[in-house]
């Protein structure tokens, strides 16, 4: 990925990331994709 370069940016794939990645962040930049599987967990825990 490109981004690994990007000082001060974090790459988290969706099955990874937790709350804390989520709300330590000032922005956060997702795919909808990504969202879906986020939203899937959410609705599903």
């Amino acid at each position: 990925l490109s981004a690994r370069n990007l000082p001060n940016v974090k790459i988290v794939y969706p099955e990874n990331v937790g709350v804390y990645d989520l709300v330590n962040s000032a922005k956060i930049l997702i795919s909808e994709s990504s969202l879906a599987v986020l939203e899937g967990r959410a609705t599903n825990a």
